[in-house]
């Protein structure tokens, strides 16, 4: 977990309308939630959402590729996409995101592939295993 008193914030790649990201922030008062998708039209869904909830304060929603994506302030992050989209992630986006030690990590569709598969990588500097981001020793 984080330190107490850490600001707890939530990402979802793949947010589509936003409806994940907005319900965590409504049941978690302290949380701020951040929703990345390609589609533009359902990012404005997604804002005008948070708007008319009162959530537009603690609810940013980007329109972009999650390639790139710095998530080093993370402290969950959510995926809910295909099998094929979720390894890109794991492998591809992950590694290179600045996601730290501890975050939480989880999908939609229930565990995230393992380390057998090969879908999840060992990522640099720190070993990942599915749901959680390993401290150091």
């Amino acid at each position: 977990g984080s330190p107490a008193g850490e600001e707890q914030v939530f990402y979802d790649l793949g947010c589509g309308d936003g409806r994940v990201v907005l319900e965590v922030c409504a049941a978690f008062p302290a949380c701020r939630g951040v929703g990345v998708d390609l589609n533009e039209g359902l990012i404005l869904e997604a804002r005008a959402a948070a708007q008319r909830r009162g959530l537009a304060g603690r609810c940013e929603f980007v329109a972009r590729d999650m390639a790139g994506m710095g998530l080093g302030e993370a402290t969950a992050v959510f995926c809910y996409l295909p099998l094929a989209a979720l390894t890109f992630v794991l492998k591809r986006v992950l590694p290179k995101s600045g996601l730290r030690r501890g975050a939480a990590l989880f999908s939609a569709d229930g565990p995230l592939p393992s380390e057998r598969s090969g879908a999840v990588p060992t990522f640099e500097p720190f070993p990942c295993r599915p749901g959680t981001v390993e401290a150091e020793a």
